[in-house]
This record gives structure tokens, sequence and C-alpha cells, in this order.
């Protein structure tokens, strides 16, 4: 059956060709001469080509998949929530009054005026969150839930099971829209031999909920693959997808390694045009549309795996349906998404460039010449379909989002140039840098850079703010280095701070104090928790003004900062933490909230949320906090609840069950 149009803009191959991390459950053999090693590619040219037909576009992609095939399959990387790969992002306070009684917080996102999905939004007027695929709204003035929605009940046509109870979801919202991400993941029997193979399948859905009155169910979307992650401005979300092709892969049952891998060239050789494409499935008003994307709106340059997509996906929240999303479609893969008002950009790490295809399987250990690269996309978003207008490569790899910021039509990278993983002897090879990249004749160019930072360490946080960057890197100390970027083309490092502990999320509370969370770490330990202040006034001489210490804990605000909230008015910081010492599932879990005082942080108390179960009762763990009009909301696994911004007392307790 000829597939149905989609209306993809382009779709690109990867600059890759071989993908690492996937490795069969048995050992590998010696190399096998029959099959070819894949050369190392250099970077192509960022240009896209088109293949000439339906014919071409089968045999490059067969060919370019057996290359890069590998033992245990492809590379599916279907993570439940892609998003929490990327993580790093600013405060979204919306008008707070001087004594902060007014106004409310909104995601802690990157950029101002570019939303993040998240596990809860709130508009001031409404609360709303998924458990369980159950959609709540909260009513944040009675405290009482006014409306739900059960989306685990949202038809799909597709094969699969009840994914929206279990798969972790984020939101979005536009006035009185709010669409629902989650991803679908799994594995179905072949239906030709069960008991040999499999075929390894994720989508992602999209559901747009109305909720000016009892929400109702819009529309649905459904497209192959992974949740990357999403942006949205405006009434416009976007949303990145990365898929795989969707070809059986051979059960390991005691053939060595060639015979695995000529039995997976052998499925890859028989699989029809449709396995390779994206298919997307539409819902509105109980009419269903599906589709393919179009073999002539296929692009590629001059070196691909054929291994992954990645489709660009753009969304009016306002709409009467979602529809097809107008995608613009790469055959590359991407793990790191930024977005400004006006650009999205798609990083991903090349690491196949430092892997050598051994007997046509992946070998970490054996390594080809060069360091670790990343690929930037660039697209511009300004109109309603995103268009790609360049790309460009940076040495090293990047910490997440927050290592990529936009400022005055330069884009600056904060990269290390050794492999995190990367132990022993090499470990000292590493290093950081921060690079600035300029649009010109359809390339993302490097028109300045400044090298050297954190020999032997890693980069550990980092966070731009105007025309300063700040990079700390650790390994055995915590160096804070003040980078100035106001002439991008001559970046200068002026300042550097060697502390103990490390700082993973860096958040400026203002143009001469930046606020750091992290660990604690003397002796080549961790200790807890560490929030410290550091006065930037003078970029030359970083000072550390204040710290505290929460022994014992860890916090998720280090790796995920949606789950940090600063409010300005106050000076309030709130923290999940974990006491390591007591945790136990019962125990353990609690939002630490704070002060900052000029340069000082000091603790004000903690909440919890009640201990809920029957026989064996929990405590279940603070994930998120908000502020509304004076009220501190925090929400867990089992509900929400509000206190009193000022004096912690607790107003109300809403379970979900």
């Amino acid at each position: 059956m000829t597939p149905t149009p989609l209306r993809v803009g382009l779709v690109l191959a990867t600059l890759g060709a071989t993908l690492a991390g996937c490795t069969g459950p048995g050992p590998l053999d010696a190399p096998n001469p029959a099959v070819p090693t894949p050369p190392v590619a250099p970077a192509g040219p960022y240009q896209l080509v088109a293949f000439d037909t339906c014919a071409n576009l089968l045999d490059e992609l067969r060919t370019a998949a057996k290359a890069s095939a590998q033992a245990g399959g492809f590379n599916r990387r279907l993570p439940m929530d892609g998003a929490a790969d990327n993580m790093a992002r600013d405060s979204a306070a919306k008008a707070p009054t001087g004594d902060g009684s007014a106004g409310y917080s909104g995601t802690n996102n990157h950029e101002a005026g570019v939303e993040e999905p998240d596990t809860v939004k709130t508009d001031g007027r409404r609360i709303v969150t998924v458990r369980r695929g159950v959609l709540r709204v909260i009513d944040p003035a009675t405290r009482r839930v006014t409306g739900e929605l059960d989306l685990a009940r949202v038809p799909v046509t597709a094969p699969g099971y009840e994914p929206m109870r279990w798969s972790p979801t984020n939101l979005l919202l536009a006035g009185d829209r709010a669409l629902v991400l989650t991803t679908d993941a799994g594995l179905d029997a072949a239906p030709a031999a069960p008991s040999k193979r499999m075929a390894q399948w994720g989508a992602v859905r999209a559901i747009l909920v109305d909720l000016s009155g009892s929400p109702r169910l819009v529309s649905s979307y459904r497209i192959d693959g992974a949740l990357v992650d999403a942006r949205q401005v405006g009434n416009t979300a976007r949303l990145v997808v990365r898929g795989n092709p969707r070809l059986d892969v051979p059960y390991w049952d005691g053939q060595t390694e060639s015979e695995w891998l000529a039995d997976y060239r052998a499925l890859i050789d028989k699989a029809p045009i449709g396995q390779w494409l994206p298919r997307y499935e539409i819902e509105t008003g109980g009419r269903v549309e599906t589709g393919n994307v179009e073999c002539d709106e296929v692009r590629r340059p001059d070196a691909y795996s054929a291994l992954e997509t990645l489709t660009l996906a753009s969304f009016d929240l306002a709409a009467d349906s979602l529809g097809r999303g107008d995608p613009l479609t790469l055959v590359a893969d991407g793990e790191t998404v930024y977005g400004t008002a006006t650009s999205l950009y798609v990083a991903t790490g090349e690491r196949w460039r430092l892997r050598r295809a051994v007997g046509g399987g992946v070998r970490s250990d054996v390594r080809a010449p060069g360091e670790p690269a990343t690929t930037i996309y660039r697209f511009d978003t300004s109109g309603a379909v995103p268009v790609f207008v360049g790309g460009g490569r940076v040495s090293g790899y990047l910490l997440n989002q927050y290592a990529l910021s936009e400022w005055d039509g330069t884009l600056r990278v904060a990269t290390t140039t050794s492999e995190p993983w990367t132990t022993g002897d090499r470990a000292p090879r590493s290093e950081s840098a921060v690079s600035a990249l300029r649009l010109v004749d359809g390339q993302l160019k490097q028109v300045g850079h400044v090298g050297g930072l954190g020999k032997g360490e890693r980069i550990f946080g980092v966070r731009f703010a105007g025309p300063i960057g700040y990079v700390v890197t650790f390994r055995q100390v915590d160096p804070l280095y003040t980078v100035d970027l106001a002439d991008p083309t001559r970046p200068t490092v002026r300042g550097e701070l060697k502390v103990d502990g490390y700082s993973a999320y860096l958040h400026p509370l203002d143009g001469t104090r930046l606020l750091g969370v992290g660990q604690d770490v003397r002796d080549g330990r961790t200790r807890g928790t560490q929030v410290a202040v550091f006065d930037v006034a003078d970029l030359d001489k970083p000072r550390r003004v204040s710290r505290l210490t929460i022994t014992g804990s860890s916090s998720d605000a280090e790796y995920d900062p949606h789950a940090f909230l600063y409010w300005p008015a106050t000076g309030t910081v709130v923290l999940p933490t974990y006491d390591h010492d007591r945790f136990d599932g019962r125990q353990g879990a609690t939002a630490v909230v704070l002060r900052v005082v000029g340069s000082d942080v000091r603790t004000v108390g903690s909440l919890t949320h009640p201990v809920r179960g029957g026989s064996e009762p929990y405590q279940s763990k603070i994930t998120r906090s908000l502020v509304i009009d004076g009220v501190l909301w925090t929400v867990s696994d089992a509900g929400l609840q509000a206190n009193d911004l000022g004096t912690l007392a607790r107003q109300a307790w809403l379970p979900y069950d």
C-alpha cells in the first residue's frame, strides 16, 4: 500500500555511520573478515539531497542499516520520558507583588517565554496534573479538584497495552487547552515467527484537552518514536520525536554473533519501504486518519546510518484538531533540545565516531581516532512550520540543554572534550571549552572559542546569563569559571573560584548573585545536598558568600531543574530532598524550604506529605512545588498539598485517590 503523504518538509539523514551503546547478551566473537568494517566518515556538508525514487531510497536505507547493524539490534533508545536527558531551566515567576502575596510561579524554564513540558502546570487560575492516565484540574482558590478525565480511555487503533496508566506524562498549557505528552513503549512478538524474533516499537501520543468546562478530549495524535523534548511559544507547541525503523529483531538463541548478524541483515533486506517511514494516526471526533511519510519527502546528507529519525511536529493548541503536525523529519539522531522564541536547536553527540565496528558489531573498548564531537541543527521557528536553516559541529559533548544559549544572534556552546564515561589514564586528558557559533551561508560556524577550563575534569553545571557564562567543572574540587562573551569573537575567562564540592544546577538570582545546587564533597566523599550563594558582581573575583549543607541527602534539582523553585518576591527556594540515612520507602522524603536574604541562605523549614498505605505505609516523594497567591503548593505521586508560604502551616491536602 502506498504511504499517505505527511507533508513533511524534509528528512535529513544522520552524519553518523554507526550507533553505539547496545550489545548482545553473548560475548563478541573475533572480527569477521567477511563483513566489511564501516569507515569512520568525516563530517559531511550540511546540504540535503533527495532520493531519486522509492526503490533508490529503500536500497540505500537497507545498505546503510546493514553496515550499521550491531549485536543486539538497533539501539532503540525509547526513553519513557526523553525530556529527562535535557533538564536545565529558568524560573518563570509571573508578576509577584513586593510582599509575595500575589502572582504565581510557572515551570522553571530555560528561556523566558518558551514553555517546556512538565508533570504539573498552572496559569494561576488552575493547576493541572496527570497521574496514572487521569488528568485532574484543581482550583487553587477553593483548593478542590474541579475536573477529571481518564486519558487511558483515549481511543487508538495501533497495537499496544494500557501505556497511559504507567508512562511518565508531561503537560503543556495554553489558555483553556492542555496538551498531554507521553511515550508508549513495549515489545510485540512478530507474527511470522514469534519464538524466533520480535519487533520493537514505540510511539509518542499527544492528547489535546479542553479545560473551559469539564475536561474533554478534543483530538489525539500518535507517531512512531519516543519523545525527546518539546517547546511551546504562545499557542504553538513543537514536539521533537526520535524514531527507528520498524524492523524485526532476531532473538539471541545460541548463535554466534556472526550468525545472528547474518540473520538480522537478511531481515533488513526483506523489510519493505513502509517499515522505514514514520507512521502517524490522528483521532478527532471519532474520525481516525492514518498515513506515512512519502519517499519524495526524504532527504539525506553524504553519510548516514538509517538507524534513527527525528521528527519536528508543530501544533496549534487553539485549533479544533491537532492535525498532521506539519512535521519536518530528519533521518538523524538527537538527544538535546534547546529553544528560543524564534529558533529551535537539536544537538547530538557523535559517539559513533569513537568506535570501530568489529565483525558488524560494536566494541566499546576499540576506539577510532578522534575525540567526541557534537552536531547541532538549527531550525527557524518564527513561522507556522519549522525551517531547517543550518547546522554545525563543535568538539566535545554537552552536559544538557543549559550548555546551549542563543544571545544577540550568537549560539554559545559549553562542551567537555573527553567522554563522560572515561576513567583511568584518559580522564586527565579532558578539559572544557566555550564556543561561539553564528549562522553563515547555511552553516553554524565557530567565530570564537576559549578552552582550557578544568583540565582533567568535566562540566558539572553551566549557565549563561546575557553576555556572561558560568561554568562549573569538577573532579576533586569545584572551579567556578566566569566567562565574558560580550564580544563573542573573543570570549575570555575572567575569573576562577576553587571551592570544595560542586554545583550541578546554577540559577541567577539577579545581576550580581548566583545560586548553586549540588553536593558538598570533602575528602573525596559526598556529604549531602549543598546550596551555595556566589557573589559574581566582580567577574574577575567571584566569591562564595554563603553555603548550606543538608547532610546525608540528595535532591532531584541537581539534575532536573523542573524540581527547583525560586520565588524572588520573598527569596524562597524549595528543593525536594531525600535523606539517604532515613529513606526506606516510608520516610525521609521532604521538601526543604530555604530563604535567600542578601548573601545569606538559611533554612525556613521542611514539608512532607501524609504517610499513606495500609499494612505497608509509605511517604510519597515530593517532586514539584509552585506558588499561587501566597500559597505554596507541593506535588507528589499521592496528591497535592497547600501550605502558607510564610508560616508553612498546612491549609489543604488533596489526595489523588
